[in-house]
């Protein structure tokens, strides 16, 4: 996999937009619903993940991840390949809360900062998969009652 010509992507101080930084240098600003997969992002404390990212650098990353597993500490994240943490059988996916490897849309950077590609946008996210499932279960919900 290439990223020569891929953008760098990193959260702008100052507003809730994201900086588009080339490889040549030139800075210019694209929202967060603009990422495509395969766009690199960068993020720093206080940072919201913009998609679910595969991480390919990070420094000290921790990542609070409350909303979407229930934890309540934050995760360390690495660009190591995810693995079990306790073993498991090799082909077997590995389970949401133990995937170190990948950042999700909607967490928040508690500590470090990291780099990524962008693997998933919008609905193809895990809250996006979340959000889409409970969609579901609220028309089924609506269609019982309108059939009582």
């Amino acid at each position: 996999m290439s990223f020569g010509t891929s953008p760098i992507i990193s959260r702008s101080p100052d507003s809730s937009e994201l900086s588009l930084y080339s490889r040549q240098g030139e800075t210019t600003h694209v929202l967060a619903n603009e990422l495509v997969p395969g766009d690199l992002v960068k993020f720093t404390t206080g940072d919201r993940i913009p998609a679910d990212v595969r991480l390919i650098e990070t420094q000290d990353l921790e990542i609070d991840e409350s909303s979407l597993t229930g934890e309540t500490d934050a995760r360390k994240k690495n660009p190591d390949t995810c693995r079990f943490e306790n073993g498991a059988v090799i082909g077997e996916p590995v389970p949401l809360a133990e995937r170190t490897c990948i950042a999700y849309m909607g967490t928040l950077v508690r500590n470090g900062r990291g780099t990524g590609v962008v693997i998933a946008t919008g609905t193809d996210t895990e809250f996006g998969i979340i959000f889409s499932m409970m969609q579901d279960v609220r028309m089924l919900l609506a269609q019982g009652k309108a059939d009582s």
